[in-house]
């Protein structure tokens, strides 16, 4: 029987350290936040104490019970400090410090001078029990409200591990053949008790920690959310405003003006429309990121939105003397699609094949009816792509991108923008193209189903 016992404080004293390395990596993932270092340290001393009760008398009486309650005692002050880290509160280390040296020097008196071991159990017991007492009351009281539910459970699981230390240390009041210290399934029993209590405050402060991380990351990305919404006001404010003069500029510009001027405006046009065109992108990419682009389908007429978008685009096109053709096939079925979701993939597609397109070339929009969805496809005549670059055009994380034909700036942001779209709607995306023969690029989106409501808040 000797033998099982001590191979079960030894599995107490394992899942201790297991805690301890579990709260080192929690540490590691969120280091800004304090406190999961010190409750990893308490682990840690809970399972040396495990290995020494283990090892009783070893390596004498004095000497294992001494070691026995500076570490009980460390461990968990080490909880204590670590719950007050976590709130950002000051560690009481000199009231820690002084219980541990009472608790060497009345263990050394009532073991060594005047042998009274229930005396000396009481006193360590309740030590333990007002580091635990102190602990359900702080963590009684959360900083954030977000805490509230966890850290009242956890409170009330420190409540109760202390009243379990304390009834323990009476139990030599209730009989006189108790031996808290001897190997036997009582002494067992209430040690693993107090083990399993002490794993359920583990868990719960881990979940604690995690929720702070939660919150604060989602605070983060509201800072960031108004942070863009700022610089999207600003930004488009002051592009708009190059935007309509470069407009008015153009308008009225005479034929006898010199080359250069005209050519300058045009280049002022372009840019401030391309320059409008990647802040939305971002902006876009930004909100679909962030889970916070509202996807809203409804139904719509897809040659009028193609035609809205070639001529929205028509000037930056007629620049290069590219001709845009359209068919489109009348829908057979209504199409259930987020409006301004397909406008940007029809107009990132539309932006890509103009670059690509040198002068006196083609493009044609068309679609194409099937029996469950549609088929948009835009082609150009123009510079085409190789293999390699084809099979990285819509991954996240490899930036494919490239100058246009009169050296237009491109970011490789969009195709991926057009990927998410199109994923978001349930459909398929790719492209076909020869180098220096142009690119075709395709995507399908399945007609209007009921069940495609219910997606329209993802």
């Amino acid at each position: 029987m000797e033998l099982k016992i001590n191979l079960i404080i030894y599995t107490v004293a394992f899942v201790a350290i297991i805690l301890g390395i579990l709260l080192v990596i929690l540490k590691k993932s969120s280091s800004y936040i304090q406190g999961p270092e010190f409750w990893a340290a308490g682990s840690f001393l809970l399972g040396l104490s495990s290995f020494c009760f283990a090892s009783f008398p070893w390596p004498t009486e004095y000497v294992n019970l001494l070691s026995f309650n500076i570490l009980i005692i460390a461990s968990i002050s080490m909880f204590l400090t670590g719950i007050l880290k976590f709130k950002g509160k000051p560690t009481q280390y000199k009231l820690i410090i002084g219980l541990i040296l009472f608790s060497v020097i009345q263990t050394t008196v009532f073991s060594l001078v005047v042998y009274k071991p229930d005396v000396r159990l009481i006193i360590n017991s309740f030590i333990y029990a007002f580091f635990l007492f102190y602990s359900a009351v702080e963590f009684y009281f959360p900083q954030k409200k977000e805490l509230t539910a966890i850290s009242r459970i956890t409170s009330l699981v420190f409540f109760i591990y202390g009243l379990f230390i304390i009834s323990r240390a009476l139990i030599p009041f209730q009989t006189t053949h108790i031996d808290l210290l001897e190997k036997n399934i009582l002494n067992i029993l209430i040690f693993i008790i107090a083990t399993l209590l002490q794993g359920i405050l583990t868990y719960g402060f881990i979940i604690m920690v995690n929720t702070q991380v939660a919150c604060d990351l989602n605070q983060q990305l509201l800072l960031r959310d108004k942070f863009l919404s700022i610089i999207a006001h600003d930004l488009r404010s002051q592009i708009n405003v190059i935007s309509g003069f470069s407009e008015l500029i153009n308008a009225n510009i005479s034929e006898n003006q010199n080359d250069k001027n005209i050519l300058y405006t045009n280049y002022i046009r372009q840019a401030s429309k391309q320059t409008n065109a990647l802040l939305n992108n971002l902006l876009d990419w930004a909100k679909i990121q962030s889970k916070n682009e509202i996807f809203n389908p409804e139904k719509l007429d897809l040659k009028e939105l193609i035609e809205e978008e070639i001529e929205l685009n028509r000037s930056i096109a007629g620049n290069k003397q590219i001709e845009i053709s359209t068919q489109i096939e009348p829908m057979t079925m209504p199409l259930l699609a987020d409006k301004n979701m397909l406008r940007t993939v029809i107009r990132n597609l539309l932006i890509n094949a103009i670059k690509f397109t040198n002068s006196q070339g083609t493009i044609a929009i068309l679609s194409k009816n099937y029996k469950n969805f549609v088929q948009i496809e835009v082609t150009d005549s123009g510079i085409g792509i190789d293999s390699e670059s084809i099979g990285h055009l819509f991954k996240t994380g490899i930036q494919v991108s490239s100058d246009g034909t009169h050296k237009e700036p491109g970011s490789g942001l969009g195709l991926l923008l057009c990927k998410e779209f199109i994923e978001k709607h349930q459909g398929e995306i790719w492209v076909e193209s020869e180098f220096e023969k142009g690119s075709s690029f395709k995507f399908k989106l399945p007609y209007g189903k009921e069940s495609f409501n219910s997606k329209s808040t993802s």
